[in-house]
């Protein structure tokens, strides 16, 4: 278990959990989703030889603009066919989109390519679910 100490943030992207599987990894994170003294941790998630990053989880803005740029991507309330997600702030970045459900359990996930991507919502069922988008890095090894 990772437990973070102190009321600040902490970013863990040169650290690999060995583990693809961000509701595996939030299991071993101890912070302010936990206990709300605590900093939060942002970290990487890697492919299986921990060398190239899948997914960056930010828990924490770094710019104004970031926190604008979130509160303007994502209108899915209510939903009922489908959602649509405008990500030009990403345009470029090749974005990575994950939804998961209440119980943290992925239900769609895409890589972004486009300025605009429309989900289809027919099949989920009514609910609160966690959208998270963060740009995707890739890396190579020599």
């Amino acid at each position: 278990m990772l437990k973070r100490k102190t009321d600040l943030n902490l970013t863990l992207a040169s650290n690999c959990f060995c583990e693809s599987d961000s509701t595996v990894i939030e299991e071993k994170i101890y912070d302010g989703y936990d206990d709300i003294t605590r900093g939060l941790i942002s970290y990487a998630i890697y492919d299986s030889s921990c060398s190239t990053i899948l997914q960056y989880v930010n828990k924490f803005p770094t710019s104004v603009e970031e926190i604008y740029a979130f509160h303007n991507l994502v209108q899915l309330n209510p939903a009922t066919n489908y959602c649509s997600i405008v990500t030009s702030n990403l345009a470029g970045q090749n974005g990575f989109i994950n939804i998961s459900d209440a119980s943290g359990k992925t239900i769609y996930s895409q890589i972004i390519n486009a300025d605009r991507i429309d989900i289809a919502t027919d099949s989920f069922v009514a609910g609160v679910y966690h959208v998270s988008i963060s740009p995707r890095i890739i890396t190579s090894s020599a």
